[in-house]
Order: structure tokens, then sequence, then C-alpha cells
């Protein structure tokens, strides 16, 4: 669908944004490239520290192309196949269970004593709540 310029809000109350080719995206003064451009400017904008909740318009020319309700959550995003070939939307999952394992303390440098606060799997608390949830 063509939205011709004139026809286009005069304000739109949030961050602008320029496609341009295949790979790239322009807004507030950063460029972002890659196969989804449009959700890499966004990770881009959130990383400067700009408001999650800012919608964004991205434009080809002067063609509206996408519109996003929030920068926070279009930066979440990852482009997939859904297994056919056809592109989806999927939230990016990468960095769940990337933090190192509980490494074990000890006390006064004796090796095999653990420090009473060292961290054990299924460890109790003397309330009897479950000790990671209080480390």
């Amino acid at each position: 669908m063509h939205i011709p310029h004139a026809a286009k809000p005069a304000y739109f109350g949030g961050a602008l944004a320029d496609i341009i080719g295949s790979d790239q995206c322009q807004a507030e003064g950063f460029t972002a490239r890659g196969s989804s451009p449009v959700l890499a400017i966004c990770r881009k904008l959130i990383e400067a520290g700009f408001d999650p909740d800012l919608p964004i318009r991205a434009d080809r020319g002067d063609v509206l192309c996408l519109t996003i309700r929030s920068i926070g959550e279009a930066a979440q995003l990852i482009v997939k196949s859904a297994g056919n070939d056809v592109p989806i939307f999927a939230v990016n999952t990468s960095h769940e269970g990337a933090a190192a394992p509980p490494v074990r303390q000890t006390v006064g440098g004796d090796v095999g004593t653990a420090h009473p606060r060292a961290y054990r799997a299924g460890a109790r608390n003397a309330d009897g709540a479950d000790h990671a949830a209080h480390s």
C-alpha cells in the first residue's frame, strides 16, 4: 500500500527512521545494519538511553513501511524462519541462561571448606526458604 508523502501525519510523536536498501536503517543520528535493520536500530536507541516506550515509524523514501508501537518491545525481537523459509518475528531468548554457574566460595582459603553463604542446589535457609532466592 503506497501512502503519499502528503497523507502522512504532520506530527507523529515518535522517532522517524529511514530504511536504506535492504540492510540499513537510520534514526535519531544512529545507523544500524543487518538482516533486520529496523529492529537493530531499536536496540541501538535503547542502548543510547531512549525511552523504551517510544514509538518509531520507518519509511523507505516517501513510503511508510513499518510502524512500531514501542522500541523496547521491538528491541527484544529477532527475525527467524518458520521452517518453510517464511520469516517470522520471535522473542530473542539467546541471552537467557548465559550467566555462569555459581562458584563455590571457601573460608580461609581452605579448599574443600565451603563458605556458609555458598550456593548449593536445593539448599534451604534456616527459615526453610530456598537459599538461592535470598543470595
